[in-house]
């Protein structure tokens, strides 16, 4: 993020969501973070919503995403095969 322009100014983990306070100069970046699950899912994030702080009327919707993690010891075995 550094390299683009933006800085990221501070973020806030919830139990169901990120939030990321971005400040930005002119023109566009693509934001992007990991995570490391602890448990295998098969889930389907909701839709992610990025907006102005100061003008929420400026947003937009990004389509969800899906997970498809599986447990390390199943892993393990499916490399082996």
């Amino acid at each position: 993020m550094t390299a683009s322009g933006y800085a990221l100014g501070s973020y806030d983990i919830l139990p169901d969501r990120v939030v990321a306070y971005v400040w930005s100069t002119a023109g566009g970046t693509k934001f992007k973070f990991r995570f490391r699950p602890r448990f295998a899912i098969h889930a389907k994030s909701a839709p992610s919503l990025l907006y102005d702080y100061y003008n929420p009327d400026a947003n937009v919707v990004v389509a969800p995403v899906n997970f498809n993690v599986q447990s390390a010891a199943r892993e393990a075995t499916s490399a082996g095969n």
